[in-house]
């Protein structure tokens, strides 16, 4: 009898602990994610050196798309100004980078990280007509690739009740459209059972 009631028991706390679990979600919008990382790249110092000439880039605005494919791509769009001087005179030029990446959790750093990057498309305009800075959107999409390979686009706050539990249960990290879903791993698996 007491084998009986302990296993109705833990059965019972079993069942109770992975429902928990499937109620416990962590989600991060699209546009929490973008302020967060246009305010890191915005607050970062870079310097493009291109064709013998070192420049000030800056990060003027980004826009975020997430999932909207239904590839499980984080979308990255950068419009940024490279100052440029020659002969003495300044002249911006506008670099526009369209890339894809894959949002990625760091349990080390209690962190996403969007890892990864391809260039999908970009565009360079001077405002001097004929010149031609071919591979320059390469250099800024290497700065900007090893850069957010580096840095993170998202921290946990370890003192969340939910990521402490999360950690606990393990966790995945679904990309739906518009947001990142953190879930408590196997929660699959239990809905379809």
């Amino acid at each position: 009898m007491i084998k009986l009631i302990t296993v109705v028991v833990a059965g019972c706390l079993m069942t109770a602990c992975a429902q928990m679990g499937q109620l416990i979600n962590y989600t991060i919008s699209e546009d929490e994610l973008e302020q967060l990382a246009l305010n890191e790249l915005q607050s970062t110092r870079y310097q493009v050196d291109f064709a013998g000439l070192s420049a000030a880039l800056n990060v003027d605005a980004l826009e975020l798309d997430i999932g909207q494919d239904g590839d499980g791509k984080v979308r990255v769009r950068t419009q940024s100004t490279l100052n440029a001087t020659v002969f003495g005179q300044q002249y911006p030029v506008a670099v526009d980078l369209s890339m894809a990446g894959a949002p990625s959790y760091s349990a080390e750093h209690h962190a996403i990280f969007i890892r990864d990057l391809v260039l999908e498309d970009s565009s360079v305009e001077t405002g001097l007509g004929s010149l031609r800075l071919n591979g320059l959107h390469t250099e800024i999409y290497r700065l900007l690739h090893d850069y957010l390979d580096e840095h993170p686009v998202y921290r946990f706050d370890q003192d969340d009740s939910r990521y402490q539990l999360l950690q606990r249960l393990g966790m995945d990290l679904v990309v739906e459209p518009g947001q990142l879903r953190i879930k408590s791993a196997g929660r699959e698996q239990a809905q379809s059972d």
